[in-house]
């Protein structure tokens, strides 16, 4: 929505708040769809520009925002969310806190939610995951791929919160977290890196950048749906003989000697301290720690 009131596009806003786009959204550099059409339309909104008529789009949309939000219930459904949190019914407090963000959106909110996902997460793997012990000493790790979806709601979630408060400790954490619950180390060490920039001090982000350096995470980002690990997949399907499980990303792939580098997340599994790096992974993504 920003991109468009910045091109004046006010067919394109238009059908955008039609469908629902937020406009108290801001970007990295602070600037969203309001600030944007005003500094972009020299008229005030007053004439029959196409910036003119952006401005208004998002005027109106801006009135009808703030007329539609209910502070008081926002709060108590929050309230009403971590007692359920406490409790430990987080399917019910996640509920509770997407109900109190439908009256008024909030950057607490938005990571007590992103906490409730992890925690379902981390009920799931209890419930289903487990390490197998093979006798080289090394672990198969059995990770339904459900616990990765929550990994994605959670950084989902953070990444709002972030996008209303920047500067803020735990949603930068929260965020770091979805990521490596959702199996995606590069990316978890790339957004520790950013959420350090701005919280420097942090114990929490500290911690995990020691932990992303401990397992040897590289900088470049995966790309999960590569030719490799299509190939991969193939490989795996045709009954490839020689499986090797990355101790990181936990996708099973065939074993090469020679190129010992994931297919996936492009982690170095030579680097693989055999039956360490998955309880350690396991244990900083669910929180054992």
């Amino acid at each position: 929505l920003t991109v468009a009131c910045l091109y004046g596009n006010y067919k394109t806003v238009q059908a955008l708040v039609d469908v629902g786009a937020r406009i108290d959204l801001k970007d990295w550099g602070g600037k969203g769809p309001l600030n944007t059409a005003l500094a972009k339309c020299p008229h005030g909104g007053k004439g029959e520009e196409d910036c003119c008529k952006v401005l208004r789009i998002i005027e109106e949309a801006n009135i009808a925002m703030i007329s539609a939000s209910n502070p008081d219930k926002a709060e108590d459904l929050r309230e009403e969310g971590n007692k359920a949190f406490q409790l430990g019914d987080y399917h019910k407090a996640r509920d509770l806190y997407t109900q109190s963000i439908d009256f008024l959106e909030d950057h607490r909110t938005y990571t007590n939610r992103a906490l409730c996902c992890l925690k379902i997460g981390r009920e799931i793997f209890e419930a289903h995951g487990e390490f197998e012990l093979k006798p080289d000493g090394t672990y198969r790790t059995v990770y339904p791929d459900a616990i990765r979806h929550w990994g994605y709601e959670a950084r989902s979630d953070a990444n709002m919160a972030l996008q209303m408060e920047s500067n803020s400790e735990k949603a930068h954490y929260l965020n770091v977290l979805g990521y490596a619950m959702s199996r995606d180390f590069p990316r978890a060490k790339l957004h520790c890196k950013k959420g350090l920039t701005t919280c420097p001090k942090s114990k929490k982000l500290k911690k995990a950048m020691k932990f992303f350096e401990r397992i040897h995470t590289p900088d470049d980002v995966s790309n999960p749906f590569s030719n490799q690990s299509l190939d991969a997949d193939a490989a795996l399907d045709a009954g490839c003989v020689f499986v090797c499980q990355c101790s990181y990303c936990f996708k099973e792939q065939p074993y090469v000697e020679e190129d010992p580098v994931c297919c996936q997340c492009t982690m170095d599994m030579a680097k693989y301290e055999p039956g360490i790096f998955a309880p350690l992974i396991v244990n900083f993504i669910m929180g054992y720690d």
